[in-house]
């Protein structure tokens, strides 16, 4: 398995000299990786919205993706993830009381 990533400083740049401007500026480079080879991939990049993060794998662009800021920023992105894509999910027995 692959973690795709131009590493911040190659690919898509702004402008400005920033990389990562908009959401899934990465992805474009996981498809390719993908179509290439017969190893799964993972697409980084921006890809915190639960919308867009389903949408790479239904579109079959990666195989995976990573959350990495949207779960440093929210530790239970991924059960608010399933919730906002009406997906069934259990919680936690230790989260419960939480929820």
């Amino acid at each position: 398995m692959f973690d795709i990533t131009s590493g911040g400083g190659e690919g898509p740049i702004a402008a400005w000299g920033r990389p990562g401007t908009h959401a899934a500026y990465q992805v474009p480079l996981a498809k390719g990786i993908k179509e290439a080879i017969d190893v799964p991939v993972i697409a980084v990049g921006r890809l915190d919205d639960p919308i867009l993060a389903n949408a790479v794998i239904g579109n079959e662009e990666a195989d995976l993706v990573a959350v990495g800021r949207g779960l440093l920023r929210n530790p239970y992105w991924a059960l608010e993830a399933a919730s906002k894509l009406s997906k069934e999910t259990q919680i936690p027995k230790q989260y419960t009381t939480g929820f």
